[in-house]
């Protein structure tokens, strides 16, 4: 029995873990990712602020799954013919009797193309080296800026989404900077810098109890 696997996140892992659990013998496993590692998203914040180094969150997806036991295959599925049961690769056509899709997800803009364009996502390791990098040249430009309107809107950090990662994320950056203005900017008030969470429902973390959202959100306002 054949079973191909789109996705080496933790849905795509967890899934050959089992599989091997429970049909060790009589099961072919073939692995599809664009990339050859496995990225621990949960302190994927951590890295944005330079907490954690990013070589800590970046797995080769060869370490955590055993080659021995299971085709790994670095490349994009450009299709999927389910009718057929083939999916394509630049490489060439894989036949599967069973196919799991646990590619990932993109970001929502919701049709605000300027947020599309004028924001930085945060779904990689390269966004948060980018995020980290927009952190440190905002704070070198407002330390020159003298124009009080130009250095606000430099000091103006807005966070858009008020789920789990975003509330994660506003409140690494509000660490950071309460660190880092103290040791390294002397002249960069804490005060001229706003941190702002946006989220269109009527209270962040919506999928949780209101109650932890208003521990959550005292806990962010303490923080500045």
């Amino acid at each position: 029995m054949r079973i191909g696997i789109v996705g080496g996140g933790f849905a795509g892992l967890y899934a050959i873990f089992y599989f091997r659990k429970f049909f060790p013998q009589g099961i072919d496993i073939t692995l599809f990712d664009k990339n050859n590692y496995f990225l621990y998203t949960p302190v994927l914040h951590e890295v944005a602020t330079g907490t954690v180094n990013a070589r800590h969150v970046v797995i080769p997806i060869r370490k955590v799954v055993d080659p021995r036991n299971v085709h790994i295959r670095c490349e994009e599925v450009t299709r999927v013919a389910l009718e057929k049961r083939v999916v394509e690769t630049p490489s060439g056509a894989f036949r599967f009797d069973y196919l799991l899709l646990a590619p990932g997800s993109e970001p929502n803009f919701y049709c605000f193309s300027s947020l599309q364009e004028n924001s930085i996502t945060f779904k990689s390791i390269e966004d948060a080296i980018r995020l980290r990098n927009s952190l440190m040249g905002v704070l070198e430009n407002a330390a020159l800026e003298r124009n009080k309107e130009r250095r606000r809107t430099l000091l103006t950090i807005s966070v858009a989404g008020g789920g789990c990662t975003g509330v994660e994320l506003v409140a690494e950056i509000a660490q950071f900077i309460n660190a880092i203005l103290r040791k390294d900017y002397p002249e960069i008030k804490r005060s001229e810098v706003r941190i702002l969470l946006i989220e269109a429902m009527d209270r962040i973390l919506p999928s949780f109890p209101r109650y932890l959202s208003n521990i959550a959100t005292e806990r962010l306002r303490q923080m500045g």
